[in-house]
């Protein structure tokens, strides 16, 4: 028997063909649609995230660099106090005895302050026992203690000369005049990191002249030491003995002494018999404005005519022979 056919079953089988090769066509377009659409969000997402990024990393660094600064600025302004000072004076005098005090005292309030008022008690004698505030307190309390002893001390060497035997002549005899002492703690320079004062300090108690003596005492303004010789290093070497024979001859010569040479030179000195091998002097160094003071006291290596030798070293020629911790006195701090 043949293949049975119904009616209209041929037309069904193109018709369903047809829709399926709709679908397909459709799918395709949709996929391809669907593609694109995706590469496309892809890149514009891409491209926005890397603006975005960008963007983000030039406002990250504006705040940073204006932090870096403001800790800077913060740091130069806790390392380095401030200094202030005032001038404080004590005066009085009778036929006794005649005292004068001068010193500029801190008027801040800082570690290197509580040095400075520290170090001019002890210049003072380190008896005052109250609070360090009252400068003028201070200086009248070692003011009154200096002038009462020396009152007394007066009293008692002019009733001795009085009352010696051995005087043949009353009329010639020698009565002292007013003893006297003053003593003078002024500030010299402040610099960035320092802060340096000079030291003034004589008395007369009959005698030729007076005597007493003069030098220098820098402080460091972040820590409130005082320099010294630990400061420094190779001070004992055959190159610095050779500064500070130069620096004596300088001395001497600006002073009309006749120093040219090393025989001339050692005509100035006292008990130095080899003017290559001259000790440093006892008083610690300072720092001025131009460079390390190295001052020698009176007596301690030439007569009292020749005052207080001394030499100035600039900082140039100084640096060698420093520490790490006098450099940094050094340094200038820029905003």
């Amino acid at each position: 028997m043949g293949q049975m056919y119904f009616p209209g079953e041929g037309q069904n089988d193109n018709e369903e063909y047809e829709i399926a090769w709709g679908r397909v066509f459709f799918a395709i377009v949709l996929a391809a649609l669907v593609g694109y659409g995706i590469y496309w969000l892809v890149t514009s997402c891409s491209s926005s995230t890397e603006d975005e990024v960008a963007v983000e990393e030039v406002v990250l660094e504006e705040p940073e660099e204006e932090i870096a600064e403001e800790e800077i600025i913060e740091e130069v302004e806790e390392t380095i106090p401030s200094f202030n000072f005032e001038a404080y004076r004590y005066y009085r005098s009778s036929e006794d005895a005649e005292i004068e005090l001068k010193a500029d005292f801190p008027t801040c309030e800082s570690i290197v302050a509580d040095s400075v008022r520290q170090y001019i008690h002890e210049v003072f004698g380190g008896q005052y026992r109250c609070s360090y505030e009252d400068a003028q307190d201070i200086l009248n309390y070692y003011g009154d203690k200096e002038f009462r002893d020396y009152e007394k001390e007066h009293q008692e060497a002019v009733e001795n000369i009085e009352s010696n035997d051995d005087d043949e002549d009353d009329e010639e005899t020698y009565m002292v005049s007013a003893y006297k002492s003053w003593t003078y703690f002024k500030v010299d320079c402040i610099e960035n990191r320092f802060v340096t004062y000079k030291v003034e300090s004589y008395f007369w108690t009959g005698g030729i002249h007076e005597l007493g003596g003069e030098n220098g005492v820098t402080f460091n303004r972040m820590n409130g030491k005082r320099v010294n010789y630990s400061y420094f290093t190779n001070l004992e070497s055959r190159s610095f003995k050779r500064i500070i024979k130069e620096g004596l001859k300088r001395y001497f010569q600006n002073n009309d002494w006749a120093a040219s040479d090393d025989e001339e030179l050692k005509e100035c000195l006292l008990n130095v018999e080899n003017v290559n091998d001259i000790p440093l002097p006892s008083a610690e160094p300072y720092f001025t404005p131009k460079g390390v003071c190295f001052k020698y006291c009176s007596y301690e290596i030439a007569s009292y005519a020749a005052g207080f030798p001394s030499f100035v070293l600039p900082y140039d020629e100084a640096r060698q022979y420093m520490t790490q911790e006098a450099l940094d006195l050094l340094t200038k701090n820029t905003r």
